[in-house]
């Protein structure tokens, strides 16, 4: 099995001392970020009072437009005298009759 042709490509050895000499760096890192560390632009937001207030304003005005706004559009569809008279040929595919359920079932061989 170790017969391969990649036998002779294994990555090196990691020097002595390198693993230790790394976490030490880390540590030191980490020591010297100081305590108190500048705010995101979340915390700024929230803490802000001007964002707080004009938050609080756009919810007011949305809710007060939907309350304002009509809920259903006008009733009963637009008069036939003042909509345009369709061609003949257009009038006659447009205005298709409904589709009996009888002829529906004895086309999909139901019984009646």
């Amino acid at each position: 099995m170790n017969d391969t042709p990649l036998r002779g490509f294994e990555p090196p050895e990691p020097p002595p001392g390198l693993r230790e000499a790394a976490l030490q760096a880390g540590r030191r890192g980490f020591a010297a970020v100081p305590a108190v560390r500048a705010p995101d632009v979340w915390t700024r937001l929230y803490r802000s009072r001007p964002a707080r207030l004009a938050w609080a304003a756009s919810v007011i005005l949305l809710g007060a437009l939907h309350l304002a706004l009509p809920r259903r559009p006008q009733a009963g569809p637009p008069s036939t005298a003042s909509a345009p008279r369709l061609d003949p040929e257009v009038g006659a595919i447009a205005r298709l009759p409904r589709i009996s359920e009888q002829a529906a079932s004895a086309y999909s061989g139901e019984r009646s």
